[in-house]
């Protein structure tokens, strides 16, 4: 089949060609993921069907959204079914040598006409961990050209704290509610991801992470560095990721097992005011996550 255009995205800093016979145009988020023509990591066809190729017969998981198979060979991942049928299927090879997105235009025509929408149907989270990539629920600050990074349950005050340091330190805010962070030879580098929560900041920006934060409310501020099983503990529980995977959540946990013999990973318990940035701010300083900053 011959396609109609071919659209390039980096995300996470893995490249991603998207041969389409499928017109797709970008809205604000995906665009700030569009690169140049290049050699992609991952090369995926998005391919119009009148009807959707058939599955394995039994699901092997199941995320409430979509239904995963396997049969050895490939793995397939379904939009769950409503009345007119499912609206995708992606096939595609456990090394993602292969990735065929099938859209049902016989039943949902014109359905799909966008790029972000095509990633919310692909298998972005096995995709990402092929490359040693992980998507945490985290906010993101910049801190002297370092990533700073804010996780907790959705209502803790992760958007708060980050908009405390914008507004007392002048930190930028560079992403909101997903980081992606990629283990790249001993180092662990973060990005933004083109879905990002309720308010959303769309910046695909590369920074070197300096630390994890993990939040609680309080009414004191008080933070501590946490022990290699509690943070693995907290983090797994902010990771994006299908705990019935068994394979994924090993290369997730040996990845978190990674990023915790080198970087801090902090409880911090706090206020939504400047005592809180304060209290951070002294402890990245006393153990050298970032520079100095004069109080004066």
């Amino acid at each position: 089949m011959q396609m109609k255009e071919i659209l390039y995205l980096s995300v996470g800093d893995v490249r991603i060609g998207l041969r389409s016979d499928v017109p797709l145009g970008f809205l604000d988020g995906t665009a700030a993921f569009r690169c140049e023509a290049c050699l992609p990591d991952v090369w995926i066809d998005v391919i119009a069907a009148e009807v959707l190729p058939a599955t394995p017969n039994n699901p092997c998981g199941d995320d409430g959204i979509f239904q995963y198979y396997q049969d050895g060979s490939l793995c397939y991942k379904k939009a769950k079914a409503g009345q007119d049928g499912a609206v995708s299927l992606t096939v595609y090879a456990p090394d993602f040598s292969r990735i065929e997105l099938y859209l049902n235009e016989g039943a949902f025509p014109d359905v799909v006409q966008t790029a972000d929408k095509v990633l919310q149907l692909l298998p972005m989270r096995q995709m990402l961990a092929h490359f040693q990539a992980m998507l945490l629920h985290s906010s993101r600050i910049a801190v002297c050209d370092k990533a700073i990074l804010f996780t907790a349950p959705s209502g803790t005050g992760k958007t708060t704290q980050a908009k405390l340091w914008n507004r007392f330190e002048q930190a930028e805010i560079v992403s909101n509610d997903r980081t992606i962070l990629r283990k790249q030879g001993n180092d662990f580098s973060s990005y933004g991801y083109p879905v990002d929560g309720s308010s959303p900041i769309y910046s695909r920006k590369w920074l070197p992470l300096g630390a994890i934060v993990v939040l609680c409310q309080g009414a004191e501020n008080h933070i501590r560095r946490l022990p290699v099983r509690q943070a693995l503990k907290c983090l797994t529980e902010q990771t994006a990721m299908d705990f019935r995977d068994m394979e994924e959540r090993m290369t997730i946990q040996q990845l978190w097992l990674d990023l915790l013999a080198v970087y801090p990973v902090y409880q911090l318990i706090c206020t939504p005011d400047q005592d809180a940035v304060t209290c951070l701010r002294k402890q990245l300083e006393k153990d050298e996550v970032i520079a100095v900053v004069s109080d004066s």
